[in-house]
């Protein structure tokens, strides 16, 4: 995929634009984009654009991210024994994978995540 810098700089300031004012910014994407679909380069940065929300969110509310990583991790208890190998396909800021992780009972547990332009490893 080949993108044009100038394309790019224009999408990058128009998701920002539309970001700061709290509106969809992959509505905004498809509409001033060539094309009807999202595209990889759009996913990218609406991403970039919302990290630090997840990550904000998680910090401010502990309880609510241990409560749900709690609920998560005994939905898949029962699939996974300790020495397992658990793999997250678009594990983003790495937030929920770690503490599904650490909620779970399994001991020995190798954790790795994917997203879409880096590659996570993480050991349990």
């Amino acid at each position: 995929m080949k993108s044009d810098k100038k394309e790019i700089g224009c999408l990058i300031s128009g998701m920002k634009s539309v970001y700061t004012r709290n509106e969809n910014v992959m509505a905004w994407a498809c509409d001033n984009s060539p094309g009807t679909d999202n595209t990889i380069v759009s996913t990218l940065i609406a991403y970039d654009l919302q990290v630090s929300t997840y990550v904000k969110n998680a910090q401010t509310n502990p309880e609510y991210v241990t409560s749900w990583s709690t609920q998560l991790a005994e939905l898949l208890e029962p699939y996974i024994i300790s020495g397992d190998r658990i793999l997250e396909v678009g594990v983003g800021d790495v937030t929920t994978l770690v503490r599904v992780m650490k909620a779970t009972k399994c001991k020995n547990i190798s954790e790795y995540g994917l997203n879409s332009y880096k590659d996570y490893f993480l050991k349990g």
